[in-house]
């Protein structure tokens, strides 16, 4: 493909220049409509648009007023933390750290941590409750179910796939991953 060129100011544009520019949007760009157009160069990664880019729409944690992780996409984030949700419902609000991968497989130094933080939620909790069937798909009032056990977080330095999401009417977003509690206990 020939290299484009520029154009003079108030040159008219032809075919050939406009389907050259449509073929390279084709071949090295990831487009997408969300609230504007925008594209995202495959081999340089810079971001073009006409509206506000991803990293415009950042936000931390809650409140939405620091920088975090862009809206609307999947990342990797190490937990840091979990506080109950409220007593003894098997559900916990979670503190996260951005983290890129840095080495391959599971070998050590294989994640480097990234300044995004924020909170979170586990949406195999979501069903979760004090008694009956939780999300993991154990019954915790069943009678197999043994007493001194009980459902457990998310471990602390666990890596997950954190996905942001917009709430409906908000420019702020709600982060959510999936992970299936384990349960831990003494046998009594």
């Amino acid at each position: 493909m020939k290299p484009l060129r520029e154009l003079a100011p108030g040159a008219i544009v032809k075919g050939e220049d406009f389907n050259a520019l449509l073929r390279y949007v084709r071949c090295h760009t990831v487009t997408g409509v969300g609230p504007g157009l925008g594209m995202k160069d495959a081999g340089t990664g810079i971001f073009i648009s006409l509206t506000r880019s991803p990293l415009d729409r950042v936000h931390q944690g809650t409140d939405g007023t620091e920088p975090g992780a862009a809206t609307g996409t999947l990342f990797f984030a190490k937990i840091t933390g979990a506080v109950e949700a409220g007593a003894g419902v098997n559900q916990w609000e979670y503190n996260w750290q951005k983290v890129v991968k840095s080495a391959a497989g599971y070998g050590p130094g294989g994640w480097a941590l990234s300044s995004a933080t924020g909170r979170a939620y586990n949406v195999c909790e979501y069903m979760n409750s004090t008694f009956g069937v939780q999300g993991n798909g154990v019954d915790v009032d069943g009678e197999d179910f043994p007493d001194g056990f009980s459902i457990q977080p998310c471990p602390t330095d666990n890596i997950v796939v954190m996905h942001s999401t917009l709430l409906s009417g908000s420019d702020y977003p709600e982060y959510w991953f999936a992970y299936e509690n384990g349960i831990d206990g003494t046998c009594s």
